[in-house]
C-alpha cells in the first residue's frame, strides 16, 4: 500500500495540479483560467488540499472549495463551491479518497459558514451525502423559444443524443411533437411593463461600482439565499473571465438603478440570460428588464433564450412562467427515467450553527441563476 497523505496547496503546485485537473476531466484548462479560479477571487485563495503519494512524490488527488460570499437572508456569509474534486484513475475505487474529504471538511469550518456542490451527481453526489450535505433543490432550465419549429428542432437533437434505440427514439420524437405544438401558446405570454426602464450595455464595471454597491446593499434582503453580487465579485465573475464572454446590461428608470441583467450567446442562435435582479424583487421590474433582454438577445440573432434555476414556486420561478419561459423539467425527468439517466442536484451543508437547515434544504429559499457558477454554461 503506498503511502497516501494530504497537505495545503501552495503556488509551485499549480502546473501539477492543473495537469492532473485536465487528465480526469478531460479538459486543456491553461493556467491563467486556473490562477482566475482559484488564486484571483474577491476573497482570496481557494481552500484547496492535495493528496499525495510520498512513494512517487506526486499528487493523486484535490478535493477544493472557491470562496463565495453569500446574502443569507440579507447576512454576508463565506459559502465554499465544492469544485474540481479529483482522483487520479490509478487510485479510485480502493477507498483513499473519502476519509480525506472527512479531513477537509472538519479544517473548512474554520472558515467557511456554509458549502455548496452545484454539480451533486454520481461518486461526488454520494460522498457528499456521507458527509451530511443535503440536496436543496433540482435544476431546471426555463427556455422560450420564437418558432415551433425550432422546439421540435432542440427535442430531436436531443432524443438523438440520449437515446439509441431507433423504436424508442421514434416513438419519443412523436410524443415530443404533440407536446411542444400545445405547449408553443405557452411561450407567448408577456407580463405587464414599465416602458420607462431600459437597458444600458456597461463594458466597464469600475465606472458604477460605488452606484451599483449602493443599490445592492439596499435590495439584498429582497432575495433570500443568493450570491452577494458586489461589484467586486461581479468584475471577477463576468467581467474578468478568461473563459467565457459576457455582457452586463445596467436597468435604469429616469436615470435611478433598478436592477441589472447579464447574458451570453452560444453556438450563434443559442442565448442565455445568466443572470437578472429586479428592485425589491418587483415583478413589473422584473418583466421589463426580461423583455428588454430578450429583445438585445433577439437582435443578435438567438432564436432560443434560456434561464437555469432550481425547481420550485418562488417569485423567479413564477415571474419566468408568466413572462413565457417554460420548464420542460417534468417531460425530461420522464425521458431520464426512460433511458436510466440521472441528472445533478444542487447540494448544502450549513457548517454555521445559526443557519437553519430547514431554510437552506428549501429550494424556495434561493434566488438561484447561473451565477452560482463560476463559469460553466451546462
Amino acid at each position: 500500500m503506498p503511502d497516501i497523505v494530504s497537505r495545503r496547496f501552495v503556488e509551485d503546485d499549480k502546473e501539477e495540479l492543473n495537469d492532473l485537473y485536465n487528465l480526469v476531466a478531460g479538459r486543456s484548462r491553461t493556467i491563467e483560467q486556473f490562477e482566475w479560479e482559484w488564486l484571483q477571487t474577491p476573497e482570496g485563495w481557494g481552500s484547496m488540499w492535495l493528496i499525495i503519494d510520498k512513494d512517487q512524490e506526486k499528487i493523486i488527488g484535490h478535493h477544493g472549495l472557491i470562496p463565495i460570499r453569500l446574502s443569507y437572508f440579507g447576512r454576508a456569509i463565506l459559502g465554499g463551491k465544492t469544485e474540481n474534486t479529483v482522483m487520479h484513475p490509478q487510485y479510485r475505487g480502493k477507498g483513499i479518497y473519502y476519509p480525506f474529504e472527512v479531513k477537509f471538511l472538519q479544517e473548512a469550518k474554520e472558515r467557511f459558514q456554509l458549502n455548496y456542490t452545484v454539480s451533486g451527481v454520481a461518486e461526488q453526489g454520494r460522498v457528499r451525502l456521507k458527509l451530511g450535505y443535503g440536496v436543496a433543490g433540482d435544476y431546471t432550465r426555463y427556455v422560450k423559444f420564437y418558432k415551433i419549429s425550432q422546439v421540435n428542432e432542440i427535442l430531436a437533437s436531443f432524443l438523438m443524443e440520449k437515446v439509441e434505440k431507433k423504436c424508442i427514439r421514434f416513438l419519443l420524437s412523436g410524443l415530443t411533437r404533440v407536446f411542444s405544438t400545445a405547449s408553443f401558446i405557452f411561450f407567448l405570454r408577456k407580463g405587464l411593463i414599465d416602458g420607462n426602464i431600459k437597458l444600458e450595455k456597461v463594458e466597464n464595471i469600475k465606472l458604477i461600482a460605488e452606484k451599483w454597491n449602493r443599490f445592492w446593499d439596499r435590495n439584498r434582503t429582497y432575495f433570500g439565499i443568493t450570491v452577494d453580487r458586489n461589484s467586486k465579485y461581479l468584475k471577477w465573475r463576468i467581467f474578468d473571465n478568461p473563459s467565457l464572454k459576457y455582457t452586463f446590461f445596467l436597468a435604469r428608470k429616469q436615470g435611478e438603478i433598478v436592477g441589472c441583467a447579464i447574458t451570453m450567446k452560444k453556438k450563434g442562435k443559442l442565448g442565455m440570460i445568466v443572470d437578472i435582479v429586479a428592485k425589491n424583487n418587483d415583478e413589473i421590474i422584473f418583466n421589463s428588464i426580461i423583455r428588454e433582454t430578450e429583445y438585445k438577445l433577439k437582435e443578435e440573432g438567438a432564436y432560443l433564450v434560456m434561464f437555469n434555476t432550481l425547481l420550485s414556486n418562488n417569485s423567479l420561478n413564477r415571474f419566468l412562467r408568466r413572462n413565457g419561459f417554460i420548464s420542460f423539467s417534468n417531460i425530461l425527468k420522464i425521458l431520464m427515467n426512460f433511458i436510466n439517466h440521472k441528472g445533478s442536484v444542487f447540494m448544502v451543508k450549513a457548517l454555521d450553527t445559526t443557519i437553519e437547515k430547514e431554510k437552506v434544504f428549501n429550494p424556495s429559499n434561493w434566488y438561484y441563476t447561473n451565477i452560482f457558477s463560476e463559469g460553466q454554461f451546462d
